[in-house]
């Protein structure tokens, strides 16, 4: 018993943590936009096209679609596939369900404009 008071007693002292961790699973984005700072639009595709300058919306046969463009390959202007589009963390497959989402619910958006590898599917970037 003297052994172990003796060396069992010293405990690792570690900081309780300070903060929630709210750094998004793809790390630190490429460009993040607050809305707030800036005068609102009434629908998300004026925001995406007015605000947003590394992403491209296109209405291709009736459905949107997001084109980014690539800040690490600067041969390339834009990735020609759409990128993965998150809502709270949760992907969304379907840009017009983006589009249709009303802008004064939305607080901050985020872009990585690069591939993204998610194990091994790869994205064109990521709007979130």
């Amino acid at each position: 018993m003297q052994t172990f008071n003796a060396f069992m007693t010293r405990t690792i002292v570690r900081p309780a943590p300070t903060g929630v961790d709210s750094l998004a699973f793809f790390g630190k984005p490429t460009n993040k936009y607050f809305l707030d700072a800036y005068t609102r639009f009434p629908t998300m595709e004026e925001v995406m096209r007015e605000y947003v300058s590394t992403v491209f919306v296109r209405n291709r046969q009736g459905k949107f679609h997001f084109y980014l463009i690539d800040q690490v390959n600067p041969t390339a202007s834009a990735f020609t596939d759409d990128p993965m589009i998150l809502l709270d963390g949760i992907p969304v497959f379907n840009t017009d369900k983006i589009i249709a989402f009303d802008p004064l619910k939305v607080k901050k958006l985020e872009v990585v404009n690069s591939l993204y590898y998610l194990g091994n599917v790869s994205f064109s970037g990521i709007v979130s």
